[in-house]
């Protein structure tokens, strides 16, 4: 495949970061995808939100309380 990419003179970019086991690596893979195609500013809030949402301490609710 790789040979008629190049014979066509079609770009082509290996991506292997969706092998990731954690769910924020897998997250992660979307900004190398986003950059590619120029949308990485909002690519990177959501990485931001998901880094900080795994990165939280649990949160309880009332329930769990009584």
């Amino acid at each position: 495949m790789e040979d008629k990419l190049k014979e066509l003179d079609i770009p082509f970019l290996y991506v292997t970061d969706y092998l990731e086991e954690s769910p924020l690596g897998k997250a992660e893979s979307l900004l190398t995808l986003s950059e590619v195609i120029g949308k990485r500013v909002g690519c990177q809030t959501i990485s931001n939100y998901l880094f900080v949402l795994m990165n939280s301490p649990p949160c309880y609710t009332l329930e769990e309380d009584y």
